[in-house]
């Protein structure tokens, strides 16, 4: 049977794609693996919500009633290593880039619309991870089947973490070195 060639073209990213969209849809939506995506949703809420400068100050309720900065770290929501307060304000560590890609989709889908970056991401990973497999001499079918599953890309892509959009720009600059689109600027 032959395949119509824009229908080869499609199947690369719809395959990955829609296996990500049937888990996405299936996990339950008000609840996180860790810490770490509570905080990232903590950003995201904050810049939703207030469209608060960068960083965005995070939700504190209660932090005006308490005077004694020593008791307000004490008291605060996050954990020492997730944020800091500063001027009697809650600030996360992390860096707010993923949660502010995160906030237009926030505002349509609810809690479930900050995973729509790290799906896009994880897609295209799956697909790009796909592209190089199949450079080093791997079938389309084994090379989708080892890009989407014997890889982190399906839960780094359902999580609220940046690694999936890091690994992404980490591939696509070694696959820029490896075309030598990026010598000349190095």
């Amino acid at each position: 049977m032959r395949i119509h060639p824009a229908a080869a073209a499609i199947a690369p990213v719809l395959i990955p794609a829609l296996g990500l969209a049937v888990i996405w849809a299936v996990l339950p939506a008000e609840s996180f693996w860790c810490m770490d995506e509570a905080n990232r949703f903590l950003q995201t809420h904050a810049l939703a919500l207030t469209g608060a400068g960068i960083p965005p100050a995070l939700p504190y309720p209660g932090s005006g009633l308490v005077d004694d900065p020593a008791l307000m770290e004490r008291l605060r929501p996050l954990p020492g290593q997730y944020g800091f307060i500063r001027d009697g304000r809650l600030y996360s560590q992390y860096s707010p880039l993923l949660a502010l890609s995160a906030v237009p989709f926030y505002a349509v889908f609810g809690q479930r619309g900050i995973y729509v970056p790290v799906l896009i991401g994880g897609t295209v990973l799956a697909v790009m991870l796909s592209g190089m497999l199949r450079s080093l001499g791997h079938s389309r079918r084994t090379s989708l089947l080892l890009a989407f599953l014997t890889v982190p890309v399906p839960f780094y892509s359902l999580t609220f973490f940046s690694h999936g959009m890091a690994l992404l720009l980490v591939l696509a600059g070694l696959m820029l070195l490896r075309r030598g689109l990026l010598t000349a600027a190095l």
